[in-house]
């Protein structure tokens, strides 16, 4: 691991170990300094509690992320009480803390703070100046640092909230992405497990009452038992075909076997199918026959597949069914009754009303 890697993932430890090298070096200076008085005597931290005031700006930088306004306003008061009693003084460290302040802190309270000590510490230096404490080149050099140093922090926190808006976009881009992919999703799951039920419901419905005419007469008229066997067959065997197509597993080669989507014109050969097995309906539709899109067609003909074949499931010895399509402006209505005795509360508990009004909705 780098150091910069470090310094990312412990910013307190790299803050403390910053503090640590600035308080070092504010020792030294005061330490070392000539800074003399109006007397001419050099001026220089002596006891325990001026060696603490000169170390506070540093302490400070330790905890410029923790608290970086307070610490800003602790270094900077300190800092005016080193001028004051005529210590040398590390500046860096007040200038890390108006940078950090305007980083780290609220982000307009932050700028104001640091802005408003900037100018308390230029307004400091310009008193000493008038009392002849400071030198006079003293005073633009600090307008100039501490100015300098809000600044560049200003610029840091508004590159900083510009990438952070930036991946907020990107995450509620993100987020809306997968949610417009899951509702497709399970809107396409839906669309499969309707087309899946109705073509397995019609197949499974018509081979288990041509089953069952079978199994009846099979001892009694060997024909129409075996008429019933294949019925059975063909049913088995366009159902198949059409979960295949559904489903996509068919080879790219057989293109040729593909059936065309149901629709309206399929609705003939459709009630041919219920009616040889044992169902009479009747149609009554507008002549010529009418076009819908696509999906509307598809809808109207699994919608009368279902029903047809409830009728048939449902409809007990001797049922009759009557198939209505109309029109009116841009709606279409289908109407399928019969003459049945109808199937227990228990029958209906299946998936064939729910697909119907999914596809109606």
């Amino acid at each position: 691991m780098d150091l910069a890697t470090h310094a990312r993932r412990h910013p307190h430890l790299t803050d403390a170990a910053l503090a640590f090298v600035v308080g070092a070096m504010a020792l030294l200076i005061a330490y070392t300094a000539n800074e003399t008085n109006l007397d001419g005597e050099i001026v220089r931290p002596e006891q325990p509690l001026e060696w603490g005031l000169v170390l506070i700006p540093s302490a400070m930088v330790a905890l410029r992320r923790r608290i970086p306004i307070l610490a800003m306003v602790v270094g900077a008061v300190a800092t005016m009480a080193i001028w004051g009693n005529g210590f040398a003084d590390f500046t860096v460290a007040g200038g890390i803390l108006l940078y950090s302040a305007v980083v780290h802190g609220p982000s307009s309270a932050g700028t104001k703070a640091a802005l408003t000590a900037a100018a308390a510490l230029t307004a400091f230096t310009g008193l000493g100046v008038l009392a002849d404490e400071v030198e006079l080149f003293v005073l633009p050099f600090v307008a100039f640092f501490t100015v300098t140093a809000a600044v560049a922090g200003m610029m840091v926190r508004a590159r900083a909230d510009h990438t952070a808006e930036v991946e907020q976009r990107a995450l509620l881009a993100e987020l809306h992405q997968t949610a417009s992919d899951e509702a497709l999703l399970q809107a396409e799951r839906n669309r499969v497990a309707r087309e899946l039920h109705d073509v397995v419901a019609h197949g499974l419905g018509v081979i288990v009452v041509q089953a069952g005419a079978g199994r009846r007469i099979l001892d009694l008229d060997a024909d129409g038992a075996r008429q019933a066997l294949e019925k059975i067959e063909e049913i088995g065997r366009g159902s198949l075909t059409e979960i295949r197509q559904l489903l996509g597993v068919m080879r790219t080669e057989s293109d040729q076997l593909r059936q065309p989507v149901p629709g309206l014109s399929g609705i003939d050969e459709l009630v041919a199918g219920f009616e040889a097995s044992g169902l009479p309906v009747v149609v009554v539709r507008p002549e010529p026959a009418p076009t819908f899109p696509s999906t509307v067609d598809v809808a109207v003909y699994r919608i009368l597949q279902e029903a047809l074949t409830n009728v048939l499931k449902h409809g007990g010895p001797g049922v009759e069914a009557e198939i209505s399509i109309t029109l009116d402006d841009d709606d279409v209505e289908v109407r399928v009754a019969d003459n049945g005795r109808g199937g227990s509360a228990a029958q209906g508990r299946g998936h064939g009303l729910v697909g119907m009004q999914e596809r109606v909705d």
